[in-house]
């Protein structure tokens, strides 16, 4: 049983002002999936990616992850997750024991 399991039943906040501190965190930590779109735009992006970089084992301080990062600003929030997926995955692709992606943040996999 996970510290989170209490979190992934709940209902999604109706506004992004009413997520709760412990929900917030436990997204930005990779740890429960987004219930709305409003937990969805409300995950830090840069601090989420860095989260699951450790996890499936990839320096989170890696030039490719760097580059796109400096460039979030320029992208719409909704297309953030698709750069962020994609450098993710080139990173991936790369290792000898790579494992099957799964972007937590919007918890599909490939």
């Amino acid at each position: 049983m996970s510290a989170f399991d209490h979190l992934v039943v709940r209902k999604g906040a109706a506004k992004i002002a009413l997520i709760p501190g412990e929900v917030l965190a436990a997204l930005n930590a990779g740890q429960i999936p987004t219930l709305s779109l409003n937990e969805f735009l409300a995950v830090d992006l840069t601090e989420l990616t860095v989260n699951v970089a450790r996890q499936i084992g990839l320096g989170p301080q890696s030039e490719r992850l760097q580059v796109t990062f400096a460039m979030l600003g320029a992208f719409k929030p909704m297309k953030r997750h698709l750069h962020i997926a994609r450098a993710r995955y080139d990173l991936t692709a790369a290792l000898p024991h790579a494992e099957p992606f799964c972007d937590r943040s919007a918890f599909w996999c490939t």
